[in-house]
């Protein structure tokens, strides 16, 4: 009976890190996705795939793909003529990624250059 308990525990376990899995795919395809539409220039398209993205991302809780988020939300945004909230996109952005990586990783590093190379394009 024991060993039966631990099998479905293993077991329960497997399943939860392959869902988990599954749905880091699911979102790295969707950043795909985005990335694509707006290299063709098809703005409309990425924040559709943004605003799904976003919906994804919550759900699975991982405060990377927040910062991914929200750096591609201003990216797009300044893209189509949308300058309202701007400043605050980027500045949820730096404060997700320092509490997730910590003010010294190369993440954290990675992100403050994405937020100037935004705010470079901004002007």
């Amino acid at each position: 009976m024991r060993y039966v308990r631990h099998f479905l525990l293993a077991f329960l376990v497997v399943i939860v890190a392959t869902a988990a899995v599954a749905q880091n795919r699911k979102l790295d395809k969707r950043l795909s996705k985005i990335d694509l539409a707006y290299n063709t220039g098809n703005y409309p398209k990425a924040l559709k795939h943004l605003k799904k993205f976003k919906s994804g991302a919550i759900k699975l809780g991982v405060s990377n793909y927040m910062v991914d988020y929200y750096v591609r939300e201003a990216r797009l945004n300044l893209a189509s003529g949308i300058l309202a909230g701007f400043e605050e996109s980027l500045t949820n952005a730096l404060s997700i990624s320092e509490k997730a990586f910590g003010p010294t990783s190369s993440s954290f590093a990675n992100t403050l250059i994405d937020v100037a190379d935004l705010y470079n394009e901004y002007g």
